[in-house]
């Protein structure tokens, strides 16, 4: 696989997929030995920057480049990157962007798309959208942390509610109400992708965490293994996406009328190797 900076929109994901790259040629190199390798002072910390739990310190891009093989540009735009992530303010945002821009080669990408792949792949935001629906909804930040599951921060919630009116997804009626604007973010197809890769990988972790944390009389998980004919995938593909698409028509309430906001995830994929692969 050949591993482009400039294709990437967050530190982490890159950082991630490099290391599933070393990992691919030496099977005896462990994220803690990189981790070393990199000065970081714990394995924890450097593993919670691959999981995206945590910002990548800007003093650790020169090793990195080192680690990587990087071209100066190249490292100039990861410290970009990081810039980007960590800036609060629209106009630092823009500002960042912009350099962005003029590093990366081909074609560009808007403020609006970069934002929108933020915006896709946390389940949060999507969350708070829905939250709008409820009956006692109050657009307040200590309110929500205490209405979700998710475990997130204040500043978190925040972000995310700042993200949401800046990309239009929530708009203040005429009754001064919060609502939710009902349009699709239209994202290049390459970003997109890589960002519901990044929303999956996220739901199922919540999905893995609340297990254990809700009543059973309160979450149905279901999952079985299955042989099937590879000719019959798209129809039972089909099939998943009727289902879900029938429940959100039966049963998805109105707006102010619903009472609690779940999240309904349908994961079907292969527990086999291709026939062609272990050949």
């Amino acid at each position: 696989m050949s591993l482009t900076i400039f294709n990437y929109k967050e530190p982490s994901l890159f950082l991630r997929d490099a290391w599933n790259k070393k990992r691919g040629l030496n099977k005896n190199f462990t994220v803690r030995a990189w981790a070393k390798q990199l000065g970081f002072s714990s394995y924890g910390s450097f593993y919670q920057v691959l999981q995206g739990k945590r910002p990548l310190p800007k003093k650790y891009v020169l090793a990195i480049s080192n680690s990587l093989n990087l071209a100066p540009k190249e490292s100039l735009y990861l410290e970009t990157l990081i810039d980007f992530n960590r800036a609060k303010s629209m106009d630092s945002k823009m500002y960042y962007q912009e350099r962005l821009q003029e590093l990366a080669p081909g074609e560009k990408l808007s403020f609006y798309e970069v934002e929108a792949f933020h915006c896709l792949k946390n389940p949060l935001n999507g969350a708070i959208v829905e939250l709008t629906n409820l009956q006692d909804f109050v657009f307040d930040a200590f309110w929500i942390k205490e209405r979700l599951t998710i475990k997130v921060t204040i500043n978190e919630i925040q972000k995310s509610m700042d993200m949401l009116f800046e990309l239009g997804l929530l708009k203040i009626d005429e009754s001064n109400k919060v609502r939710p604007v009902h349009k699709l973010l239209h994202t290049k197809q390459d970003v997109q992708n890589e960002a519901l890769q990044e929303y999956h990988r996220n739901v199922l972790h919540l999905a893995a965490d609340q297990i254990s944390q809700q009543d059973v009389q309160d979450r149905e998980y279901n999952a079985t293994a299955m042989g099937i004919k590879k000719s019959d995938l798209p129809k039972i593909k089909e099939e998943m996406r009727d289902f879900l698409k029938n429940i959100i028509s039966k049963y998805e309430s109105s707006p102010d009328e619903a009472s609690e906001i779940y999240q309904m995830g349908i994961q079907f994929f292969a527990l086999t190797n291709k026939k062609e692969k272990l050949q």
